[in-house]
Parts: C-alpha cells; structure tokens; sequence
C-alpha cells in the first residue's frame, strides 16, 4: 500500500481579496494513505496544492479567482509601461492615415467616413486595469460602469492625431461603442477631455448594456457616406461574425489577409476581448478553475491535478 508523507508549512501568507491580511505559522506533518483519507487529510492535500500554486507564482498564495486576476498582470503592464505599446498603436494610426488619403486621391466627389471603436480603439483604459489590481480585484461590471463615469481614460498613442487628420482631408470620423445610452454624456466628455474630435451625431452607443449594437454602418452609409477604413481591438468590427472560436476567427483572419492595413487596422489589446470569449464555448459560464484549465488547455499546459512527492 502506497502512502504520502507531507510536510506542509504556511509563513505568513494573505490572500489578496480578503480585507485583513491573514498570518499563520504552522507545520503539519501526516501520513495517509492513498486511497483512504480522512476529511483532515484531504484538507491537508488541498493545502499542499495551494502551497504549490504559491511556489509557481512567485511566493503569494492564490485562489483560482485570484490566479485569473494575477494572469493579467503583463498585459497591463505592457500596456501602461513599455515604449512597444507606443509604437505599435501609433504605427496603426499612421497606417490608417495613409490609406486614408491614399483613398481620398482616388475617390474624390465621395463622402468619406472612418469608424474606429471606442474602448481601447481610441480610448486606452488601462489604468481602470491598474486601479483594480491595487486592490486585488478583477473586472466587475458595477467597477466598470463607475469608471466610465470617471471620464479619466486616456487616448490610444496616434488616435488624436489620426482623427485630426481625416477631418483635415474632408472625411468624418464615427465612433462605435457597446457602452448604453447613459453613459453617453461621460463618454463624450471623455473624448472631448483627451482632444479627440467628436460630438453626439458622431457616437453610436447602445440603448441599454444587453441590447443588440444598433447597425451603424446603415446609418452611415444612409448619410451618404462611404465607410473607407475601421479601427478595433477586436475582430467582430470588421464583420459581424468572424468566427466562434479562435480556430475560425485565425482562419478569418488570413482571408481577409488583404484588408489589413488596408481597411481593417487593429489596435494592440492583451487585456481582455473577445479572443478570451472564443477560447471555448460558453467560457465566461464556467467558474475561476475551470477557466485557468480551458487557458492552460490551449497552450497544452497541464492543470495541477495531483500532488507531486513533496521532500
């Protein structure tokens, strides 16, 4: 019969979503055996595996829930921190200027419009993202909506520029955001606050947060304009349905090879979208584990499963 021996010791550990920082100091020492452990001992594994988790992330004991939070971390840190992210969104912006007016030359008696998405398209919000990893925290709806009305997101590195310049060559730029109606006045204020040209004919909201996004691009073209280029973080402005999974939305993606750079520019967003959706179906139904396992599947990353001889 086989049996594990533990030895598991908590140091002055805190887990990052409680208000109060939790200190212990214990040493627990037991055998069991495999297949026939007591409650107790069960709770002693599950404890072994927290402490894993603790060594593989750097020395702070994590909940899945916590873990999720923690994986972000990079991604807003190149975003807020590094001079690539300047580059890169200022490199779309001078791409999508120079098709603009590479397509003003050719088309000259048309009504000419852009139509760049608002969130992380022309406004950066990082530091919404920053806010809440100082207390520890995640994405919540209710934060979210508080933060929109903050009007304190920045403008993506290039976008004011860019949107200068097309109203500058006699085209219209038109903003399109899944934010509802009444959060308009501050998103307005917001653009108006970082000097990016706009006004209410030119921003298309939804009516309520779960409603359908309104067809802008029949609007627009019912205006007499000719749709010239789009700018988005996310695949699902350039089409209405470029793919359920990330397999597909890849596979759209060299279909449409042309149009970028061309028609469709993209802007730089590791944070969160809609590729995170497209990991699996009905990703945001499951709960904190599962999701750290349909990520770590997707990278063939094995989830912590059972717990490895401890010495």
């Amino acid at each position: 019969m086989k049996y594990i021996n533990l030895l598991f010791i908590f140091v002055s550990f805190s887990f990052m979503n409680l208000s109060a920082e939790i200190k212990t100091v214990a040493a627990v020492q037991q055998t069991a055996t495999v297949n026939r452990l007591t409650p107790e001992e069960q709770q002693v594994i599950q404890q072994a595996r927290q402490l894993i988790k603790q060594l593989q992330s750097g020395g702070t004991v994590l909940t899945d829930d916590q873990l999720l939070i923690q994986q972000t971390l990079m991604g807003v840190l190149w975003i807020k921190d590094s001079g690539e992210f300047e580059a890169l969104s200022t490199q779309v912006f001078n791409a999508a200027k120079k098709a603009f007016i590479e397509y003003k030359y050719s088309h000259t008696q048309e009504k000419l419009a852009v139509v760049i998405d608002l969130d992380e398209g022309a406004l950066n919000n990082v530091d919404y993202h920053v806010n809440r990893l100082k207390e520890g925290l995640g994405y919540t709806t209710e934060s979210w909506n508080q933060w929109i009305l903050t009007s304190k997101a920045t403008a993506m590195p290039g976008s004011i520029e860019f949107v200068k310049n097309v109203y500058d060559n006699g085209g219209e730029v038109f903003f399109v955001s899944n934010r509802p109606e009444s959060q308009r006045e501050a998103t307005l204020n917001n653009l108006l606050n970082v000097g990016i040209i706009a006004d209410n004919n030119h921003l298309f909201m939804k009516s309520n947060f779960n409603d359908i996004m309104p067809d802008y691009r029949k609007e627009i073209n019912s205006k007499g304009f000719s749709i010239v280029l789009y700018v988005s973080d996310s695949l699902n402005m350039f089409d209405d349905n470029p793919g359920n999974s990330n397999v597909e939305r890849r596979a759209y993606a060299k279909i449409q090879s042309k149009k970028f750079g061309t028609e469709y520019f993209v802007t730089p967003n590791p944070i969160y979208g809609s590729f995170e959706a497209s990991l699996e179906k009905d990703y945001y139904k499951n709960n904190p584990e599962n999701k750290i396992k349909i990520r770590n599947k997707r990278l063939n990353i094995e989830y912590i499963k059972k717990l490895p001889e401890i010495k």
